[in-house]
């Protein structure tokens, strides 16, 4: 049992050492992003140091200050705003929101340790701490789902996803399953006993070196290897890479959605035979790439197919129109946006399945 402990004290040591490693490379890549994921491996650091000195740190005022208090009610805010970032560059309103909460418990774990001495006060603020962990972790996991439902899934390419969900769902396991597990060993091994003392008593327990540990290990394992391959300079040397490019995100297509239909609904700006992608980006704001992908995997069409699209329904439209009746058919085509002759029936055809004049003769009859 001894040796055992030894070799979990060696692979504690080694997996402090790279996380921190791993979340400062990531941290001095400046991003938002990455800056959130780098924070994260060094709260998973500090557990893992915290737990390993649980007694040292209780009688070291100092120690304690800077390892010690609530730092798991951050985990889930975290990680949820990590997974956030991803897409929207401006954070600071959201990360202050969704910090206060944690950091004001935080706050309080820190003044129990260091001014409350009533042995039942402190029960209750552990409880709390409990509590709140608890809660903090179920409600960030659904939100986290929830923001990649509506702002990653269609967005992402397939292998992308599949690994964001991966880290994501991995990391909220362990979060949930130690939480259970706390839960567990407390109800039916030591439900008698002072719940404050029966968190060291856990650290101790067989139940914890045989069953959370071993989870605790595999997580760590996922989150440095996710880490160490998120970096900017890893990348470039994984061949075939299914990590995240930033040309891959595109812009929220909500809003995107609802730039567009206003610009060709409302506008009509299709009418302009000299429209491009290019010219349509610069109205929006946005690259051209973003709305390209944005055609193709919402509305599951192309540019071109799209503004014809638009054209021709407005073709169809005018040519019933009183003011449009002593129009030619080519004129009326120009109206709704076309450029020639030989582009519009050759688009009207395809799209229609017969010529405009024959379509003109149906309605007409």
């Amino acid at each position: 049992m001894h040796r055992w402990e030894n070799i979990i004290i060696g692979l504690q040591f080694g997996i402090i050492f790279q996380l921190v490693l791993v979340g400062l490379l990531n941290i001095l890549q400046k991003k938002t992003q990455y800056v959130l994921l780098g924070i994260f491996c060094f709260l998973i650091a500090n557990l893992i140091i915290f737990y390993i000195n649980l007694s040292n740190l209780k009688q070291n005022e100092v120690l304690y200050f800077f390892l010690g208090g609530s730092k798991n009610l951050f985990y889930g805010p975290v990680l949820f705003l990590y997974l956030k970032a991803i897409n929207h560059k401006k954070m600071m309103k959201e990360i202050l929101f969704h910090l206060s909460f944690p950091t004001v418990l935080y706050i309080v774990s820190m003044i129990k340790y260091y001014f409350v001495t009533n042995e039942d006060i402190k029960v209750i603020l552990t409880y709390i701490d409990l509590l709140a962990f608890c809660l903090l972790i179920l409600l960030y996991f659904v939100l986290g789902i929830k923001e990649y439902r509506e702002n990653l899934k269609v967005r992402l390419k397939e292998k992308s996803k599949n690994r964001y969900l991966f880290f994501y769902y991995a990391s909220n396991f362990y979060l949930l399953a130690s939480v259970f597990l706390l839960i567990f060993y407390y109800f039916f091994f030591q439900r008698n006993h002072n719940f404050y003392n029966f968190l060291s008593s856990y650290n101790n327990a067989s139940f914890h070196n045989y069953i959370s540990i071993p989870i605790f290990l595999v997580f760590c394992l996922v989150l440095m290897i996710y880490g160490f391959t998120e970096l900017r300079w890893i990348k470039r040397f994984i061949p075939n890479s299914v990590v995240f490019e930033n040309k891959e995100i595109l812009y929220d297509p909500v809003k995107l959605g609802k730039e567009i239909n206003r610009l060709f609904e409302e506008e009509k700006i299709y009418k302009d035979a000299e429209l491009t992608l290019d010219s349509l980006s610069q109205k929006i704001g946005v690259k051209q790439i973003e709305i390209r992908e944005y055609l193709k995997r919402i509305r599951h069409t192309n540019f071109s197919d799209f503004i014809n699209n638009y054209r021709i329904e407005n073709f169809k439209s005018n040519l019933v129109k009183e003011k449009y009746l002593n129009y030619d058919l080519i004129g009326v085509a120009k109206e709704s946006g076309f450029k020639s002759r030989a582009s519009f029936y050759r688009i009207f055809k395809k799209a229609e399945g017969k010529t405009p004049g024959d379509y003109k003769k149906e309605i007409m009859s």
